[in-house]
């Protein structure tokens, strides 16, 4: 089941569904008034980026695999990515406080996203693909940028509504553009629509980036890390703290597991439901698009009404609940088998986020959040690297374990669920 991911670690869900029209029928409008204008801008050219993204996104894995890519080459696409982020995340806050956190936006995301998208537009060779996945993994340097640029002429009080609204933006493409991509695909083939597509993604994103260069005010924050020698010191004094903490292992082991599935899933399930099970590749479109659909409706009709006080027992049944979709795939009784199995998917995953995104909150020393967070990213893309990588040794013999594997991990991230409710 493709379990939709709104992007960003920091967008919980529950901010989705608290600044919605179920707050009122003025909701909308007071979650676009709620950030200052140079944030309002920045969230409205995010569509540039969340348009390219629902486009392609989808589709990826299969276009590699029709470039001639091998199960096991796909799985080391998408861990040299993860692993080569590891690095930008730790050294993103350095280069923001010597050229502003503006300046470092607009140089990474011309690094990570026009020149790769162009490159895979035009790959004919495996080596053309590796090269865009070096330079996608410089994205990870913009990721204190954005959060700085997001809150910077916003009230405090209302920040929660800008990383609501910031969601939205990654949601609303999901629900319409990779049904109109799989149409294109039933009609032209992959390589032909994918290619124009990535060039698409090239022009709108560059296109974004040339308008914020004109119009996007520059932050007056610096990052105070001041150099590297002392942001090494400071984030071994943070590790330490971190692994005094009883709760670290199951909390740690769960929010790994869980971004192990969603990479595995965005690596391998288009793949397996074209190959293995037959459906026509337009479906994985139309798939994901359901997903997106039953994420949102579950973000504002289910994660508001989980009851406070029980998260760690909800997140526990929902984690093994999330076991069952993958296992299912076993099935394979038609195309709309699967496309039920999206759709439990989509709704397991808003309230199981949001409630992995409370648990995550329990890990994080005060006043040293931005940096912890950073720690535990490092460690949790390490992990998720290495385990792209064993998957795609595994699928290049035995594609037909994609269910078990999927399903074992969801049953051992429910057992640590299950560990984590029972320590304070």
């Amino acid at each position: 089941m493709p379990d939709f991911d709104p992007r960003f670690d920091l967008l919980n869900p529950f901010t989705l569904a608290r600044f919605t029209w179920l707050q009122g029928r003025r909701g909308w409008s007071r979650l676009w008034q709620a950030p200052g204008p140079n944030a309002r801008f920045f969230v409205g050219t995010t569509y540039f980026w969340a348009v390219a993204m629902a486009f392609t996104d989808p589709y990826k894995a299969l276009y590699l695999s029709k470039l001639g890519l091998s199960n096991l080459a796909i799985g080391g696409f998408f861990a040299l990515d993860m692993g080569l982020r590891i690095f930008g995340v730790l050294l993103g806050g350095l280069f923001a406080q010597r050229w502003g956190h503006k300046r470092t936006l607009i140089i990474f995301d011309t690094v990570s996203w026009v020149i790769p998208s162009a490159c895979l537009a035009l790959a004919t060779e495996p080596w053309h693909v590796y090269v865009a996945t070096c330079l996608i993994s410089t994205n990870a340097m913009v990721a204190g940028s954005v959060t700085q640029l997001l809150v910077e002429d916003t009230p405090e009080d209302k920040r929660g509504m800008v990383f609501a609204l910031f969601s939205l933006t990654f949601v609303v493409p999901m629900v319409l553009l990779p049904a109109l991509a799989g149409w294109g695909i039933d009609h032209w083939g992959v390589v032909p629509v994918m290619r124009c597509l990535f060039g698409l993604c090239a022009l709108l994103t560059g296109s974004g980036i040339l308008w914020r260069r004109v119009r996007l005010k520059e932050s007056a924050a610096v990052s105070h890390g001041a150099d590297l020698p002392q942001l090494l010191r400071e984030a071994g004094e943070v590790a330490q703290a971190l692994l005094r903490l009883p709760i670290l292992a199951p909390v740690l082991g769960s929010w790994v597991v869980l971004n192990m599935l969603a990479n595995l899933n965005k690596a391998y399930y288009a793949l397996y439901v074209t190959q293995h099970w037959g459906l026509p590749d337009g479906w994985v479109g139309l798939l994901t698009t359901a997903s997106a659909l039953a994420f949102v409706a579950a973000s504002l009709a289910w994660v508001p009404r989980l009851r406070p006080g029980r998260e760690g027992a909800q997140f526990a049944w929902l984690s093994a609940a999330n076991a069952l979709p993958a296992l299912a795939l076993f099935l394979g009784w038609g195309p709309w088998w699967v496309l039920g199995l999206a759709v439990a998917g989509g709704l397991l995953s808003a309230p199981l986020n949001a409630l992995m995104s409370e648990q995550l909150a329990r890990l994080l020393p005060p006043g040293k959040e931005g940096l912890a967070q950073s720690l535990l990213s490092c460690a949790m893309q390490a992990a998720v690297a290495l385990s792209l990588a064993l998957a795609g040794a595994l699928f290049e013999s035995r594609f037909n374990a994609y269910p078990a594997v999927m399903g074992g991990l969801a049953l051992a991230q429910g057992w640590m669920a299950w560990r984590a409710r029972k320590i304070p």
